[in-house]
């Protein structure tokens, strides 16, 4: 299970971010952890998210884009029992993993990164969903139309196509439960 334990953004000797989002890495539930970024419009909530999106993707090589535009970025976070750092300061990226500096071989990322905004200017990258590792779920059908009746349509074929999944079913039913919704679609 994924862990964001925090996030740092620096720039030209100014600091966007400074973001603890989990002090104990090494702490095992057994429940979804959630994390609720709570603020005034316009004060960056979907920025900082949207920029931990776009620097995870630079990483992963999965950005079109072949720099990232700020000078440095520490994020930390967990994934099963392994505590990871990426660390990058201009150019250069550094990885570690308890601690010890490692590879990017080495180095294990988020298996999906997904950007849900019901907002039609949201700040998130548009993809036309051809990488399997993000997947944009906003309200935006290309990268210049919204309809707002486009979160509707994902959302139900989401479920449609959970039906002859089993694991997926359970996934669902975990989810309905955490949100304290009943597990049971009735077709009206």
């Amino acid at each position: 299970m994924f862990t964001l334990n925090s996030f740092t953004v620096t720039h030209k000797n100014k600091q966007f971010y400074d973001c603890i989002f989990n002090e104990n890495s090494r702490s095992i539930r057994d429940s979804i952890f959630t994390t609720l970024i709570i603020g005034e419009n316009g004060v960056g909530k979907s920025f900082l998210l949207s920029t931990l999106l776009d620097f995870f993707r630079y990483v992963g090589g999965l950005s079109k884009n072949r720099s990232f535009k700020y000078e440095e970025v520490d994020v930390s976070y967990t994934i099963g029992e392994y505590d990871f750092s990426i660390i990058k300061r201009k150019e250069i990226i550094s990885y570690q993993k308890n601690g010890l500096d490692i590879s990017f071989d080495e180095l294990l990322m988020p298996n999906k990164l997904l950007a849900l905004s019901f907002m039609v200017n949201d700040k998130f990258s548009f993809t036309n969903n051809l990488d399997d590792s993000y997947k944009y779920l906003g309200v935006r059908t290309t990268s210049n139309a919204t309809y707002t009746s486009s979160i509707q349509k994902k959302l139900l074929s989401s479920f449609l196509l959970s039906i002859g999944d089993l694991n997926r079913i359970e996934a669902l039913k975990q989810v309905f439960n955490f949100l304290e919704l009943r597990n049971v679609l009735k077709a009206v």
